[in-house]
């Protein structure tokens, strides 16, 4: 790996997302993580896991890295995870979560946040967290669903690629630049975006319906249908 020749006795920290956002919805595997919580105890770093995006219940676990202990291959555990996104429902508000190792590092004064502590946010964070065990059923099953119906455009279209993510965190790999997609889906009253060039992604509500995935399959289908997405 680029990661162990990155490594020494002079870094601070290793810091990655599970699942990559902007990076095109790229999952890590557990071998690389593992080699990665190695690294940091050999050399006195921390480890830590960037869970803005695929954290707080969007893969349908509540942080993205407890997928590496499927199947009971064991637990890998962060030093510190940072959360944000879904935690205030909508309005700024994110946190650090740091286990006693980062805590010893860590006074009074050094952590500060312009969004932390605010009453409304923080209030709307205590009721989603309340929440968001009954959603994590439903967010699997969803994504699971949209993310057979995205599979049906890979199989008849020969320049959609492969379907990648987990739970409602989904990513459409297209062979051409997605960009054209973006503003067409917008037309049709459908947001998405478009990351790594070619990865159309998706990340819905959680409450999101399996009609609400077949409206977008369908906007979709009727954009893919015209042949490959025009480039910008």
């Amino acid at each position: 790996y680029g990661l162990e020749a990155a490594v020494d006795e002079n870094t601070a920290a290793i810091i990655f997302e599970p699942i990559l956002g902007e990076g095109g919805l790229v999952e890590i595997s557990r071998q690389f993580a593992l080699r990665a919580a190695e690294l940091a105890r050999q050399n006195d770093a921390l480890l830590i896991f960037d869970e803005i995006q695929c954290g707080l219940g969007r893969t349908g676990k509540y942080f993205g890295y407890q997928w590496w202990d499927e199947g009971g291959a064991g637990a890998i555990m962060p030093d510190i995870a940072l959360v944000a996104k879904p935690l205030a429902a909508g309005l700024p508000l994110a946190a650090i979560l740091i286990n006693e190792k980062a805590a010893e590092v860590i006074t009074p004064g050094m952590h500060g946040t312009t969004f932390g502590g605010g009453v409304l946010a923080c209030r709307l964070a205590l009721e989603f967290l309340d929440l968001v065990d009954e959603l994590l059923p439903h967010i699997q099953e969803t994504g699971a669903y949209f993310r057979e119906r995205l599979g049906d455009l890979v199989a008849n279209y020969d320049f959609v690629k492969e379907v990648r993510g987990k739970g409602l965190m989904v990513g459409l790999n297209l062979t051409v630049p997605g960009k054209t997609v973006v503003p067409k889906l917008q037309e049709a009253g459908l947001l998405i975006n478009c990351t790594a060039d070619t990865v159309l992604r998706f990340l819905p509500p959680y409450i999101i319906e399996k009609q609400h995935i077949d409206e977008l399959v369908a906007g979709l289908d009727k954009i893919f249908e015209q042949g490959p997405p025009d480039q910008p």
